[in-house]
């Protein structure tokens, strides 16, 4: 009996993960102010939306790509300036930094439960509308067709640790209340590495053209100092506050400012250019209070091949 010809099986072809990820995610979310409330500062927690509105986990450190969009008038002209994290080296470090001694204060505790951990754990940093001027977290919302209806979240819980005083402290961008402050924890760490240079003597350069002693003085001198703070802190305010330089936290920096026109046609789209936001947090200010009711702005991110999502890792939670 003759046998059959032996040949390689040919795998079985099918969809990568990241395109399978990005045809069955929904990257719009719309947004609106939490009810019983009023303001005209709006913080919209992207990772925590898309966790809701796609029931899967998004990680908080990462650094999300997202454009606003109106999809409402209001009944008056007014603007919308959005705000994120910056994207600098201080302000990703002090995340990373932040996560590293969460990670290292759980040590014991991940030795103790061999190293396992709550299916949705991740690292949060709290604090994200503790500002000045009041910031409110934005709801996710979304339509069934006579109605606006909420997302149900869970549980959506920040991180916290136990100090040596055995007080509970969280990781907070601002403030220090009950928290660690992570760029002022971070600027201490900074500090803490550095040494002083040892004075030394060198000879001087192009020997015989008789340079100037005292100009090279004044150019050594010149350059003794950065460009920027060294110390880390801010230039005060200038809106007739405290002049006093304060160690430099959170920063947000004006990304874009949308004019939306109250007489023009509802089709006319008005949408921000794409926009890199690190830890997914995006602050929208309006000249007017912000609806409690009908959501007149929603948050679309770019498609990417995390979770269907452009998304860049941070740190790990």
């Amino acid at each position: 009996m003759a046998q059959k010809k032996k040949g390689k099986s040919k795998a079985r072809k099918g969809k990568r993960v990241g395109v399978v990820s990005r045809n069955t995610t929904e990257r719009t979310v719309c947004v609106r102010q939490s009810a019983g409330t009023d303001g005209e500062y709006l913080v919209v927690n992207l990772p925590k939306m898309l966790s809701a509105s796609n029931m899967r986990q998004y990680d908080q450190c990462m650094t999300y790509r997202f454009r606003l969009d109106v999809i409402n008038k209001e009944t008056a002209d007014c603007t919308y300036t959005i705000y994120t994290l910056p994207e600098n080296w201080y302000t990703i470090g002090a995340i990373r930094y932040a996560a590293k001694m969460y990670r290292t204060a759980m040590k014991d505790e991940l030795e103790v439960s061999g190293g396992k951990k709550a299916r949705w754990h991740d690292f949060r940093p709290t604090g994200i509308t503790s500002l000045e001027n009041a910031w409110i977290e934005a709801e996710p919302v979304y339509s069934n067709g006579d109605a606006w209806k909420l997302y149900a979240t869970d549980q959506w819980e920040t991180s916290d640790v136990t100090d040596s005083d055995g007080n509970t402290k969280s990781f907070t961008l601002w403030g220090t209340s009950n928290a660690y402050n992570i760029f002022q924890e971070y600027r201490d760490y900074i500090l803490g590495l550095r040494t002083e240079p040892s004075a030394h003597e060198t000879d001087l350069p192009y020997e015989g053209l008789q340079p100037d002693v005292k100009d090279m003085d004044e150019l050594m001198q010149d350059y003794s100092l950065p460009p920027y703070s060294a110390n880390f802190q801010d230039g005060g305010n200038d809106d007739g506050g405290s002049t006093t330089p304060a160690a430099l936290e959170g920063q947000l920096l004006k990304r874009q400012i949308l004019l939306s026109d109250s007489a023009a046609s509802v089709t006319t789209p008005l949408q921000s250019d794409w926009i890199n936001a690190p830890l997914g947090l995006v602050y929208v200010k309006n000249g007017a209070n912000f609806s409690t009711s009908t959501p007149h702005l929603a948050i679309e991110c770019a498609a990417g091949a995390y979770k269907g999502v452009n998304a860049l890792r941070i740190a790990n939670g």
